[in-house]
């Protein structure tokens, strides 16, 4: 879902490979995951508290986790953890 129902051989391949041919869809929501990552690991540097936050509701995002928000599988929606992450890190 978060890289927008990309099918699971493709997946697989990249894996094993990282010759399959992602779309730019895909490229782009690959790079809203990693700085979503990145982001929480600046904020949280203890991994497993940086981790957690994900999960945990969030009044930001109306009581729902963050990663309840990604998995709405809309790119807007990583755009807005994206967004929210790095204005609170600046």
């Amino acid at each position: 879902t978060l890289l927008g129902g990309m099918p699971y051989p493709t997946y697989n391949r990249y894996l094993r490979t990282s010759t399959a041919n992602l779309s730019n869809d895909t490229l782009d929501r690959i790079s809203y995951v990693l700085g979503i990552y990145s982001a929480l690991h600046v904020l949280i540097p203890n991994k497993t508290e940086a981790n957690k936050w994900v999960k945990k509701p969030n009044s930001r995002f109306d009581g729902n986790s963050a990663l309840d928000v990604m998995l709405n599988g809309s790119m807007q929606d990583l755009y807005r953890i994206r967004n929210y992450l790095d204005a609170v890190k600046a």
